[in-house]
């Protein structure tokens, strides 16, 4: 069954009714962008269309009995990274406890990341053009930490062009979406699920182009990434313009070290400004530098949730009870500390 997006997706703008013209001309221009970029991966070498979005948490134990309804759960993250090329189109899923890490912008590069290191679509530098579609998130999607990642891409030799798009707020219908559907619908029938691993199959079986990954082996250790690079965040273009990039921009570029172009708005006609942000232009570029995984767990539990883990512990099975024992034994290790 085909969907409307300019139905299915609403904001806030228009369920007010404030849409001006200039808003629903944007929407329906991204969406006509999308269209074209789905295609053009479809039919040519060495494109790769991708979508990426975070799914609604899911709760960690997962129970049926009234008295979870009340009490908090862990949090089991799932960031999908829906890819399109000439020869194959896959749902990849990128899955994480609230224990391990967060869900900001250094687990979305750490995902994006490892998708394009590990898929085998990227091997022998098949791919030279990279075209993403995603919400405007500024903790996760949109800010200067994945600039930085396609900075280290584009430097790396995997990809040569990077093309970041974002939709109209509140009409980001993208492909991950789709993705998430079926996984939803899936997920209904399992009223009780006590460990990431029931997730993940449960994910992986929703749909025969599906693939999970868990990632507690492959987070990496972003936080010093601009500095390594040689790279400093700049407000202002080449034309000493403001830069209005959490609410302005609608499409970044990347295609050589040391610099971004951007433009607000959908038009392909319309040419590119320019950011440069080399901090320093007579330092040699960093070739041989390679981002370091993490050795550790960066997320945390509040101490109200670890509580009320323990209370859900007598609605668990038996058989995995030890997750949960673990799992709080080591958050209380670190509030001890």
């Amino acid at each position: 069954m085909s969907v409307n997006p300019f139905i299915h997706n609403t904001c806030s703008t228009c369920d007010s009714g404030n849409a001006n013209e200039e808003h629903k001309e944007n929407y329906k221009a991204a969406f006509s962008l999308q269209v074209v970029d789905r295609n053009y991966a479809q039919n040519t070498d060495g494109i790769c269309y991708l979508t990426m979005d975070m799914q609604q948490t899911l709760p960690l134990p997962k129970l049926t009995t009234s008295k979870a309804f009340y009490l908090r759960q862990m949090w089991m993250y799932n960031l999908g990274i829906h890819s399109i090329t000439k020869l194959t189109g896959k749902a990849n899923f990128f899955t994480w406890t609230e224990d391990m890490a967060h869900r900001g912008s250094s687990e979305v590069c750490s995902s994006l990341l490892t998708m394009l290191e590990h898929s085998n679509i990227f091997q022998d530098n098949a791919i030279s053009h990279l075209i993403l579609w995603t919400d405007s998130c500024a903790g996760q999607n949109k800010n200067f930490l994945i600039i930085c990642l396609y900075q280290y891409l584009i430097l790396k030799g995997i990809v040569k062009t990077i093309d970041h798009k974002f939709p109209e707020v509140g009409h980001s219908f993208l492909d991950s979406d789709r993705d998430f559907g079926r996984i939803e619908k899936v997920l209904r029938r399992h009223e009780n699920i006590f460990l990431p691993e029931e997730y993940r199959t449960i994910i992986s079986q929703a749909s025969k182009i599906n693939y999970v990954t868990d990632m507690e082996v492959h987070f990496r250790n972003l936080e010093n990434l601009a500095e390594n690079l040689n790279l400093i965040n700049r407000k202002k273009n080449t034309l000493n313009e403001n830069v209005q990039f959490r609410d302005g921009i609608k499409w970044i570029r990347v295609c050589k070290y040391g610099s971004y172009l951007y433009k607000e708005n959908y038009d392909p006609n319309t040419p590119f400004k320019e950011v440069n942000i080399i901090r320093n232009s007579r330092l040699q570029q960093p070739v041989d530098f390679e981002i370091d995984r993490l050795r550790e767990k960066t997320g945390q539990l509040s101490v109200e949730k670890i509580a009320n883990l323990k209370s859900q512990l007598q609605f668990v099975k038996q058989p995995f009870k030890w997750y949960y024992n673990m799992i709080i034994a080591e958050q209380e290790q670190k509030y001890n500390k």
